[in-house]
C-alpha cells in the first residue's frame, strides 16, 4: 500500500494558485538563463513574467500596426474609388455603393447616354460616334 503524503492546507492553496511549469531548454539557453538570473537577482518566475510582458507588448504593437495599416489602406481605397453624388432631397452627398439600386440607376443612365471614359487603354481617343459604331457591331456579333 502506498503511503500518502500529508500536505498542509496552506500548501494545497498555494499549489492551486501557482501551478508548476516544467521547461526543457537546450544547454545554451539554460546557461543564458542562469547568467541573467545571477546578474539581475531575478528568479526564474520573475524572468518568465518579464519575458511574457515583453512578448505581450510586441504582440500588442504588431496588432495596433496591423489595424492602423488596414484602416489607412481602406481609407485610401475609399478616397480613390468611391463615387459620391449630391442628394436630391437633402443637402450633402450620398455614396453609391456597388450593387445598390442607386449605383445600378447611375450605371443605366451613363450607359444610356453613351458615356465614354476618355482615351482607351491604347491611348487613342474615341468619339461617341465611334464608340456607338463599335458597340452596335459588338451587339450584332453576339446575336
Amino acid at each position: 500500500m502506498t503511503k500518502s503524503t500529508h500536505r498542509p492546507p496552506s500548501r494545497e492553496r498555494y499549489q492551486a494558485t501557482h501551478p508548476t511549469v516544467t521547461l526543457h531548454l537546450n544547454l545554451a539557453t539554460d546557461a543564458r538563463l542562469k547568467e541573467l538570473m545571477q546578474k539581475t537577482s531575478l528568479s526564474r518566475a520573475q524572468v518568465m513574467e518579464e519575458a511574457l510582458g515583453l512578448v505581450e507588448s510586441r504582440v500588442e504593437e504588431a496588432q495596433t500596426a496591423s489595424d492602423r495599416g488596414y484602416h489607412l489602406g481602406f481609407a485610401d481605397a475609399r478616397d480613390r474609388f468611391r463615387i459620391t453624388v449630391l442628394c436630391a432631397f437633402r443637402d450633402g452627398e450620398m455614396e453609391l455603393t456597388r450593387g445598390s439600386a442607386a449605383a445600378q440607376a447611375a450605371t443605366d443612365f451613363l450607359e444610356g447616354e453613351l458615356w465614354i471614359h476618355g482615351p482607351c487603354p491604347n491611348g487613342e481617343p474615341v468619339s461617341q460616334e465611334e464608340w456607338l459604331r463599335r458597340h452596335l457591331a459588338k451587339e450584332g456579333d453576339d446575336s
